[in-house]
């Protein structure tokens, strides 16, 4: 989804939010969401907690706008892989996001299976309704079975080894 349709959604969501329960909309929260509807996804808080700063918005402000965003399940904290856990990303509604994750060298790439993706959205579930989903495919890549290197279980070499087996 382009940036733009995305902070239109967001910012509607934001409203409605807010509207019901009864908290103001600031320039502040605004702002952070603009920023984190235009920043790469996933993105660092303190990405967005720099670009505030040098736009005149306190810290805290950034924390709460931030903090209300989560409320509003309008962001959601991220802790895939090798990514830190103060990483967030924009919740897109019916997404399905599909990630294969190294378990050797932790690299992450996104991919698409139309086919999964028909089957989760079609598939109803008792006394559930289903916003978004999200599929971890964790494996080796190509390059980590080309070195020979396997997982923990089944006698994956340490980063010590790799280094020392690369000299």
């Amino acid at each position: 989804m382009k940036p733009e349709k995305l902070y239109e959604r967001t910012s509607a969501q934001l409203t409605t939010y807010l509207r019901a329960h009864r908290k103001r909309q600031t320039y502040e929260r605004e702002f952070i969401l603009r920023e984190c509807c235009y920043a790469k996804q996933p993105f660092d808080k303190a990405d967005i907690r720099d670009k505030a700063l040098a736009n005149g918005i306190s810290r805290a402000s950034v924390y709460n706008a931030l903090s209300t965003l989560l409320d509003a399940h309008i962001i959601r904290p991220t802790s895939v892989g090798s990514w830190p856990q103060n990483m967030y990303e924009i919740v897109a509604p019916r997404q399905t996001r599909f990630i294969r994750i190294c378990t050797c060298c932790h690299k992450e790439w996104e991919f698409r299976d139309p086919v999964v993706e028909k089957h989760l959205k079609s598939r109803e579930y008792l006394n559930f309704s289903m916003n978004c989903s999200m599929v971890y495919v964790y494996g080796t890549c190509q390059v980590c079975h080309g070195l020979g290197l396997k997982s923990k279980k089944k006698g994956r070499i340490t980063d010590a080894e790799r280094i020392d087996n690369e000299q």
